[in-house]
């Protein structure tokens, strides 16, 4: 099996990289994607977090704003990082000059010859594979799947009906919708089944085993700020579940179902309708094992830090 994850590299995506390589799980590549935060300070926080946290895949420049319309990003949640901390944050490395193109390495990598199976791991706004969909349908084809963080089958978060990854770029996120690619989707009503509070991150966050571990106690304790500001006690957890739904499959449960996206202009811009179908092309998750999976992210990460 070979996977890439296509990125706008907030905490939680850091986070899914992470466990991906707490399972030894090297992505052949990881391409950025406009959506927290605008392209350049997603190529700085992949940078910084590369050289942190040794991600070795090659990082690869993707899309600056949506397919069309308004250009929608979070940073007045997330700050103009596109990560909130309460200490350090990622070593803020430049941009280089020239970074290879997301859409050229995605072709490189479906056309490379290999038999394998091939994943692609979408934590953002869907645009890079809406634009490799478009100009190279015949190898966009041959991805097995792609699992995807995004939707919601009930209220959103950016909007009371759209999820924001999914209402960042709709446009995107229909033409992967129509297929002929299947989704396997991870979407807002399962994410905020899987929730952490000061207790759950507290061994995490009591005395960081050196930098890395700092850095990530810093930006976890960030994380769990999101909600506290808003008077919760506990925040969802979003992108390690799209990582760990393909870790660990069996804590899952499925539903067939077709996806629907709204792009007109309006209060329901972005949003997404689950259609349940015994044949649909794509898989929503509806049931999730929510304290072995919340163990599963909280342990593994404490276990690659050195911090557990």
């Amino acid at each position: 099996m070979a996977i890439w994850v296509d990125t706008d590299f907030g905490f939680d995506d850091l986070w899914a990289l992470l466990l991906l390589a707490s399972q030894k799980q090297q992505p052949d590549g990881i391409s950025l994607v406009a959506g927290n935060t605008d392209i350049e300070q997603v190529c700085r926080n992949a940078l910084g977090a590369a050289s942190l946290y040794n991600l070795s895949a090659p990082l690869y420049l993707g899309a600056s704003q949506p397919l069309s319309g308004q250009i929608i990003r979070a940073t007045e949640i997330l700050g103009p990082e596109g990560m909130r901390r309460a200490g350090p944050g990622l070593p803020d490395r430049p941009v280089p000059d020239r970074m290879p193109e997301a859409l050229a390495g995605l072709q490189d990598w479906l056309a490379d010859g290999s038999t394998e199976d091939k994943i692609c791991i979408a934590l953002g706004p869907l645009t890079n594979l809406a634009c490799l969909a478009e100009r190279s349908s015949d190898l966009y084809r041959t991805l097995s799947k792609i699992i995807w963080m995004g939707g919601s089958a009930g209220r959103g978060n950016h909007s009371p009906l759209a999820e924001f990854n999914a209402m960042a770029d709709p446009e995107a996120a229909a033409i992967i919708a129509a297929g002929p690619v299947p989704l396997q989707i991870v979407d807002l009503t399962l994410c905020r089944q899987v929730t952490i509070s000061a207790a759950d991150i507290a061994p995490l966050c009591r005395a960081p085993a050196g930098e890395r571990a700092e850095v990530f106690a810093s930006l976890l304790t960030g994380y769990l700020d999101i909600a506290r500001t808003r008077g919760r006690e506990a925040m969802a957890i979003y992108d390690p579940l799209a990582a760990a739904s393909y870790l660990m499959p069996d804590l899952f449960g499925f539903q067939s179902c077709n996806l629907q996206v709204e792009r007109d202009a309006g209060a329901a811009f972005g949003k997404t309708d689950f259609l349940s179908h015994p044949s649909g092309l794509h898989l929503l998750a509806n049931q999730v094992d929510a304290e072995k999976i919340k163990d599963f992210c909280l342990n593994e990460i404490a276990k690659e830090l050195g911090n557990g």
